[in-house]
């Protein structure tokens, strides 16, 4: 694994008590993270200064496995707190004078040792962390933007701390398919990067793409695929194409796909529709004369009957796709066979009066992807100081959250099948959604001035799990 860690340290300005506090708790960061990584791996640290003539920082990728390597990587992270003169710093980045680092900076400088590499290893990640608040502008995101994608790796941004604005570091984690974490507690910094950098570790799948197509005799049509930011359907609903940038082992992404059925033509294999002709064995029965023609296979009152109380199968889509496998190095192109989506049909029954309840799976996913898409249409309403419009739009989340756990779930009972534990797990995670939409709706009425330094950071996590598409907070 490749890794670039990009930090941000405190300014010359800063108070002393809280910078050496701060150094502290990065330098024990650094150094868990070369104690973590394997003999293979490789890690480029990067540290910067946010302001007016801030100090950049780096080394180049150093193999953790050798000795040599650990020495400067050691030496390097001693020295932060006091480095050397920039004249003899071997580690010191040449700036224009009176240049202002920002965070594009530093990123950019960790893309250049990106993009400067001879050889690689098939994963690679950079992590983010910074505390200060930003000063970039849009022409130097739209530029760092393009160059991301160039480099083609996720940023997995930290933001520890009150003061910092969580907006640029979320847009470059999304844009990149990275994930952003507010950091509350500064003593948690190396927690939340261990559970990052394990993650990054186990990677299974990289560059998942998948291809559904709708079978030819099919009547449905694909409409929408929700949860997913990288899945483009085709204008006649008969084709999607999925692409996941990375699977960890263990990890399961839900995706909700939308079909539309045309009821203008019956299903395959449908019993009403059925060709009514003799079959060889009423023939057979009428020429042995066994006088039971009245109970005929084909007779209305037992032959379709006998059809309609059959359960039948209707084949929707069928899913391929390929994949690289970064332990073995190797891409597979397709499947060793598709997997194939069918729909049980079951007979109508008329002497059943229940209401048919949605799927609690299907509900529960739909409620995660509202709340997370209303959560990040208020922060950005919050970003341009529009309260009130925030206020109403989590309001009305609340509101639509507590109606889907009301109507759309069947009411609990005694028993502990398997269905009713789906059905519990899914009211769990909606009171969940539930709660997070009241504490941003609390703190908004409460205090609206201050929810950009309390409460912006946290909306803007809970928003990083439903991979939207990218948004300016």
């Amino acid at each position: 694994m490749d890794l670039i860690a990009v930090v941000a340290l405190p300014p010359a300005s800063a108070n002393p008590s809280t910078a050496q506090l701060k150094h502290r708790v990065i330098r024990n960061a650094l150094d868990f993270l070369v104690a973590s990584l394997g003999p293979r791996d490789r890690l480029a640290l990067v540290t910067f200064q946010v302001g007016k003539s801030g100090r950049v920082r780096k080394t180049p990728f150093l193999s953790v496995g050798r000795p040599g390597s650990i020495s400067r990587l050691s030496g390097f992270i001693d020295s932060m707190s006091n480095p050397p003169p920039d004249t003899s710093d071997d580690f010191s980045v040449k700036s224009a004078k009176d240049e202002i680092v920002d965070v594009v900076t530093a990123v950019n400088h960790g893309l250049d040792t990106v993009l400067q590499r001879k050889q690689k290893n098939p994963i690679s990640g950079m992590v983010l962390v910074c505390d200060a608040s930003d000063t970039s502008r849009k022409p130097q995101m739209d530029l760092l933007m393009a160059r991301t994608e160039a480099a083609s790796l996720p940023i997995h941004s930290f933001g520890y701390g009150k003061s910092h604005d969580p907006g640029p570091l979320w847009l470059i984690s999304n844009a990149t398919g990275g994930s952003y974490t507010f950091v509350r507690d500064w003593y948690e910094l190396q927690d939340c990067l261990a559970g990052c950098v394990g993650g990054m570790m186990s990677i299974g799948v990289m560059n998942l793409r998948m291809h559904a197509k709708v079978l030819d005799d099919s009547k449905f049509r694909i409409k929408k695929v929700a949860g997913v930011g990288g899945a483009v359907v085709a204008s006649s609903g008969l084709d999607v194409d999925v692409s996941v940038p990375v699977l960890r082992f263990g990890e399961r992404r839900e995706l909700v796909v939308e079909l539309e059925l045309d009821n203008r033509a019956p299903l395959a294999g449908s019993s009403h529709h059925r060709e009514e002709s003799m079959s060889a064995t009423d023939a057979f029965v009428q020429r042995m004369g066994l006088g039971i023609d009245g109970l005929s296979l084909s007779d209305a009152a037992l032959g379709e009957g006998m059809m309609d109380a059959m359960i039948d199968e209707a084949p929707v889509f069928e899913v391929d796709g390929g994949f690289f496998d970064p332990g073995a190095g190797k891409t597979i192109t397709r499947l060793g066979h598709p997997v194939l989506l069918t729909l049980a049909i079951n007979p109508p029954n008329e002497r059943s009066q229940q209401q048919p309840w949605s799927d609690a799976s299907i509900v529960r996913r739909r409620a995660e992807l509202l709340s997370h898409q209303m959560i990040m249409r208020a922060i950005v309403f919050v970003g341009r100081r529009d309260f009130s419009h925030a206020i109403q739009l989590l309001v009305g989340t609340r509101t639509a959250l507590t109606n889907i756990l009301n109507t759309s779930l069947p009411p609990p009972t005694s028993r502990t099948t398997r269905k009713e534990l789906v059905t519990l797990a899914a009211v769990r995670v909606i009171q969940s959604a539930m709660a997070d939409v009241s504490v941003l709706v609390d703190a908004l009425e409460d205090n609206p001035e201050g929810f950009g330094r309390e409460w912006r950071p946290f909306g803007a996590q809970q928003v990083s799990f439903s991979l939207p598409p990218p948004v300016r907070l």
